[in-house]
C-alpha cells in the first residue's frame, strides 16, 4: 500500500526468539508499508552499554529485563529525521496485513495530535481484555520514582503495553525518551524484579520493568491512546482479529 508517511520497522530477539523475529521480519517486508525493517539482537548493543548494564542483560528474563528496548529505540530515533514513524513489536508478536486499514488509522491518529507516541491501554473500558491496573505490575519503587500514589488515577488505570508501539519523532517524544533513559541510568533495579519480595503496596502482583517505567512516564506527560488493547484479540486469525494489524501472539517461531 502506497504511503506518505515514513515509517520504519523494528524489532529485537536473542537466539531463544531468533526463529519468531525471523518470521516477523518476513511479514514485516509483507505489509509493504515500511521504509526500513530491521531485527536487532545482542550483537547491536555497544559494549560501553554491556559493561555498564552486564549484571543486568545477565538475566535470561527478557534477555536482560526488556532494558535494551529503551537503548535501542532512543538510539533508532536520533538517526531519523522530525516526523519519522517507529513501528514496534516484541519478536512474539505477529504482522496482519489484513488489517493494514487499521494500522493506518493508527497512523493517522499519532500524525495528526499533539503528542510522539501511540500507546495501547490494557483498560478493559471499551475494548478486549480485562483491567489490568497499573498497581498491579508496578512496584512502590517505581510510583515513588515517579511522585505518584496508588491511590492514584493513573495508579488505578490499566498500564499502557511496552512491546506494541507506534512512536512519531518529536520533541514530545523525545522528552519521554529521554526520561525513560534517566530512569535506566538514575535507577537500573527498577527495571529488574529486585524490589518484588520487600514490601509492597497490597495489590501488587509482579513488576513490568521498563513497561510500567514507560507506561507511567506516558500517562504523566500524555500519549495517543488505543483503550483497549487491540493487539489480544483472540482466537488468533479469524474473527474480529482479521480487523487488526498487530498480534501479541507471544509466539516463539
Amino acid at each position: 500500500m502506497e504511503s506518505n508517511y515514513s515509517i520504519h520497522f523494528m524489532t529485537y530477539a536473542n537466539q531463544k526468539f531468533a526463529d519468531a523475529k525471523k518470521r516477523l521480519l518476513d511479514e514485516a517486508k509483507s505489509f509493504y508499508s515500511f521504509k526500513s525493517i530491521q531485527g536487532f539482537g545482542p550483537e547491536n548493543l555497544p559494549q560501553q552499554f554491556i559493561h555498564q548494564f552486564r549484571n543486568i542483560l545477565s538475566v535470561p528474563r527478557g534477555a536482560g529485563y526488556w532494558i535494551w528496548r529503551p537503548f535501542l529505540l532512543y538510539s533508532k530515533l536520533n538517526e531519523l529525521k522530525e516526523n519519522e514513524f517507529i513501528v514496534y513489536l516484541d519478536a512474539g508478536c505477529k504482522l496482519n496485513k489484513q488489517g493494514l486499514d487499521k494500522f493506518y488509522e493508527y497512523i493517522k491518529l499519532l500524525n495528526d495530535s499533539e503528542y510522539g507516541v501511540l500507546s495501547f491501554q490494557m483498560s478493559g473500558n471499551h475494548g478486549p481484555g480485562g483491567l489490568e491496573r497499573e498497581k498491579y505490575w508496578t512496584t512502590s519503587q517505581i510510583f515513588k520514582y515517579f511522585n505518584i500514589d496508588t491511590q492514584s488515577d493513573i495508579a488505578n488505570s490499566g498500564q499502557y503495553l511496552g512491546g506494541v508501539l507506534i512512536l512519531k519523532k518529536n520533541k514530545h517524544l523525545m522528552k519521554l525518551m529521554d526520561l525513560y533513559i534517566k530512569a535506566l541510568v538514575d535507577h537500573p533495579l527498577m527495571f529488574t524484579d529486585f524490589y518484588n519480595h520487600t514490601q509492597q503496596h497490597p495489590e501488587f502482583r509482579d513488576n513490568r520493568h521498563d513497561q510500567s517505567i514507560f507506561s507511567l512516564i506516558r500517562k504523566i506527560h500524555g500519549s495517543v491512546v488505543i483503550d483497549g488493547d487491540e493487539s489480544w484479540m483472540v482466537p488468533f486469525g479469524q474473527g474480529e482479529s482479521l480487523k487488526y494489524p498487530f498480534w501479541a501472539t507471544r509466539s516463539k517461531t
